[in-house]
This record gives structure tokens, sequence and C-alpha cells, in this order.
């Protein structure tokens, strides 16, 4: 007679501490189990952001790695369309959205091809207006996650986007996913020690970098920060075992109590705001009306 191996019962799946640390748990429970295939089961899930895809395909790369693939069962058939048109399950079975930013890993050296995807999914998805300039700026934000994940991550099994728009929400998820070493990690081995969630906090602001020599960094992350702050967005943050978000100007810190086995940043833009942005005429590109 044959025992059948429990599965993970995943609950969570909404962008927020409790649901990387979940996250986390499925990788640390999954690494403990023997060799083989090992289930996810998701009866218990009520919804899962379709962006959350990067997060959940990073963890299921790592477990595959170390020869435990992942499968998902009891999904409630909401939850199944949500991430399979994202991408999770292949693309046989994704359904092209105009509200989805598909599921797509990179390695590093495509930073231009990062950059396309990303402008490509995000500028008919809702974002307010703003002005050319100050557009350029945003995208550089976000160009900069990933060459630190270039330039830091240490990843040898590369990186993973996704975005989901939701409409009747108003709200707009981009998640950008490295499998690398993390951000407390690379902070305080230069010389730092501080907890996951500090080392969070001090690689976010614009006047720190771990970056040496002449290779410039934080100006398109302290723009992207001011206008997601003014459009009443969030950016959330988790990183092995720190977790960060910010929502207009106020800054949340917490651990995890299970690290989440990467970093994954996920910008979530206010698409109901109808105010109209850009950058100031200060030669400081740090304000933004």
């Amino acid at each position: 007679m044959t025992v059948a191996k429990p599965g993970f019962d995943l609950r969570l799946g909404t962008t927020d501490r409790r649901t990387f640390a979940e996250l986390g748990e499925l990788y640390r429970w999954g690494c403990t189990q023997p060799e083989g295939a090992i289930t996810v089961d998701c009866s218990s899930m009520p919804f899962c952001g379709g962006n959350l895809a990067a997060a959940l395909r990073a963890v299921q790369q790592q477990l595959a790695a170390i020869n435990r693939p992942v499968s998902y069962g009891g999904m409630k058939p909401a939850v199944g369309r949500l991430l399979a048109d994202a991408g999770l399950f292949g693309a046989h079975r994704r359904q092209l959205r105009g509200t989805v930013i598909p599921l797509t890993p990179f390695a590093a050296g495509e930073s231009a091809r990062f950059a396309l995807y990303s402008q490509r999914g995000l500028t008919d998805k809702g974002l307010p207006g703003m002005s050319a300039r100050l557009k350029s700026r945003v995208f550089e934000g976000i160009d900069e996650l990933f060459t630190n994940f270039e330039i830091h991550s240490r990843s040898r099994l590369g990186a993973y986007a996704c975005g989901q728009l939701f409409p009747s929400a108003g709200r707009l998820e981009f998640t950008f996913v490295d499998l690398g070493i993390g951000i407390p990690a690379v902070v305080n081995s230069a010389g730092h020690a501080l907890t996951p969630a500090h080392a969070i906090d001090w690689a976010m602001s614009g006047n720190n970098t771990t970056r040496s020599g002449d290779v410039p960094g934080g100006l398109g992350l302290k723009v992207l920060r001011e206008f997601i702050s003014l459009n009443q967005g969030s950016l959330v943050i988790a990183s092995h075992g720190g977790f960060w978000s910010e929502k207009a100007g106020q800054r949340v810190m917490n651990h995890l109590a299970s690290p989440f086995p990467g970093t994954a940043v996920t910008i979530s833009v206010n698409t109901n705001d109808r105010n109209s942005y850009r950058l100031s005429d200060d030669i400081q590109p740090k304000d933004v009306f």
C-alpha cells in the first residue's frame, strides 16, 4: 500500500507580509520533503493576484532545482483562471488578456528586453497622466530593479516578472522577483549589521548604495517612490527575512518568520487617480507635482 505524501496548504494570495511569509514556509517545507513531486493544496485559498505568479514561479523554480517539482491541486476556478492567464501553468494554458502582463523569465544581461517588456506592459494599464520626463524617470526606477538584480543578486536561476490590472479595484500590481541572495545579505556584506527589514530600508534610501566605482543608482527609485506616494499606491518588498512596505509616505517594516527565498518587489498603482503629474523644474529630480 502506498501512502500519499501530504501536501502544503497554501491559503493566502495578496501582496502582503503574511503571503510572503507563507511562500517562505512553502519553500522551507518543500526542502524538508523527500525528493520527488510535491503538492500544493490551494483549496483554502479564496483569491490570488495574477502578479503573484512571479513569486510562486520563483519558489517553484528553486524547489525544482533540488528535485522537488511542484504541482497545484484544489484550486478554485476563479483563482485558477487568474494564475493560468498570468502564465503560471505554461503558455498553453494562458489566455491573452488586456489586464495581464504575462509571467516572463529574465536572465542577467537582458536589461533592454526587460525595459521593453515593462514599458509595453504597463503603459496601457491605466497609469495616471504624467509628463514625458516624469514617465521616463518612473521607468528608470523600474529598470533600476533589474539593474540591482544584475549587479547584486548572484542569482543562478534568473528572475521573473508579472503584472495584473484589477479594474474594479482601480489597482495595477507589477511584481519583479529575483532568486538571489537577498537585499539583507548584500547590505550587511558591505559592513553593516542591520536586521533584514532595516537593511531593505537602508537600501531604499536614495542616499545609500552598495554599488562601487562610477555605477550610478538611486535617482530613478527616488522618483518612483515619490510618484507612488502621491498616487496613493504602494511599494512592497520581501527579501529573505525582511519585509518592507510604503504607502502615502508611511513605511512599515517587519520580520518574516519564514524567509522568502529571493527578493520580490511589487509596485501597486492607483489607476483611479485622475491627477496629472510632472517633475519640477528643480535641477535635482526629487520633486513630483
